[in-house]
């Protein structure tokens, strides 16, 4: 009698699961497998990721192995269809992770983000000049067939342990007056992954040049909330109009752990993480050697509020008249700041700025707008500041 309780009880507890819409199944894709496979196993996977995601729903895993991936493949399209406004779109409620040994590892299952690299590309016909200054990036001729945009992000989706590279959000080269008034505009922003849906989580996962002509040449998050960017690189990424050119967060909310922003370049604001209307909180992360023509090159903050805990600022710049090396404030007041002078502020190691466990930006409620809270010694500002 216990056992036959035993088992109802089990029954039960799997219809409460699936009723729940949490028994999600795992899909399979590896760019060595074979074609025509169901993606239920490593050995029957999919080919091409793009296929995967047609058939994943709310509660799915895509696994994808170690290999190069582009948006515009799939087994309809298997050379390419070079179609630049394909993208990744992770449907909602869809966890994609990259990172597994796959078919050529000793264990198809083993997960190690960067020993096993899954490449997600928006070169689409592999013909990227190698170029290391993101300025070079806009009137480069070998990006103008790549992806606007590899990534675009469905609600409540995780995107986990991929490189993302080669996105070029400029559909034409434009140039003053045949460049889009509007910011943002769709197809302009957002190189690497276009988050406009909320709740997305990106972790573990390595950006790098991709650009923009307006705004996030990384990572562009418009209008949503729920945004969490942990454990990430984004380097050498650019924007040309807005800013933001490693992340931009354009009236919404995003969370940033452990991440490192690092040489992204922009002809605006906010060399590497820049805010329009938006809430954000980074902690624990490292915003370094990043540069703006403007203001800001570490990062640029207009209307709205920046929580830093733990966080490291240094050896950014800026070409701009009011300076602003390291951090770009506009229309915001620093009632939470303390002065170098205070018992709380001790000099940060490398400069003349201060550290303090957290620091706190909020909006100004009325007064004259201050440009440049911190970073005034200058255009290049080398200061070392630990927030």
């Amino acid at each position: 009698m216990k056992a036959k309780t035993a088992v109802l009880n089990l029954v039960a507890v799997l219809c409460l699961l699936a009723a729940g819409g949490t028994w999600g199944k795992v899909i399979y894709v590896d760019d060595d497998a074979s074609t025509g496979g169901d993606g239920t196993s490593w050995t029957t996977a999919y080919r091409f990721l793009q296929d995967a995601l047609g058939q994943a729903e709310v509660g799915d895993e895509v696994r994808v192995a170690q290999g190069t991936y582009r948006p515009d493949e799939s087994s309809a399209s298997p050379q390419g269809s070079g179609d630049r406004k394909a993208s990744f779109v992770l449907p909602e409620g869809v966890t994609a992770k990259g990172g597994f040994a796959g078919l050529t590892g000793d264990v198809p299952n083993a997960w190690d983000a960067s020993l096993y690299e899954t490449v997600l590309s928006g070169d689409l016909d592999g013909n990227d000049v190698a170029l290391d200054d993101p300025a070079d990036f806009r009137d480069d001729l070998s990006r103008d067939d790549n992806s606007l945009a590899v990534v675009t992000a469905g609600a409540s989706t995780v995107l986990e342990g991929f490189t993302i590279t080669a996105g070029h959000a400029q559909p034409y080269r434009c140039f003053g007056r045949d460049c889009p008034d509007v910011v943002p505009t769709l197809g302009f922003n957002g190189g690497g992954v276009l988050i406009r849906e909320g709740d997305v989580t990106v972790r573990s996962c390595r950006l790098h040049h991709n650009f923009a002509a307006q705004e996030g040449g990384g990572v562009f998050v418009h209008g949503v909330g729920g945004v969490l960017l942990e454990d990430c690189v984004l380097e050498r990424n650019g924007a040309y109009q807005g800013g933001g050119e490693g992340l931009f967060v354009h009236e919404g909310t995003a969370e940033i752990e452990g991440c490192e922003l690092l040489m992204n370049w922009g002809r605006s604001e906010g060399g590497g993480l820049g805010t329009r209307d938006s809430d954000i909180t980074i902690s624990d992360c490292l915003i370094r050697r990043n540069e703006a023509t403007s203001y800001g090159g570490g990062l640029s903050v207009f209307e709205g509020t920046a929580t830093l805990w733990n966080t490291i600022i240094a050896g950014n710049s800026s070409d701009g008249g009011g300076g602003g090396g390291s951090l770009q404030v506009l229309m915001l007041c620093c009632a939470d700041v303390p002065s170098p002078t205070t018992a709380h502020a001790v000099p940060a190691a490398g400069g003349t700025g201060w550290a303090r466990p957290s620091w706190r930006l909020d909006v100004c409620s009325a007064g004259t707008p201050h440009r440049n809270m911190v970073g005034l010694s200058g255009r290049h500002n080398a200061n070392h500041f630990r927030l």
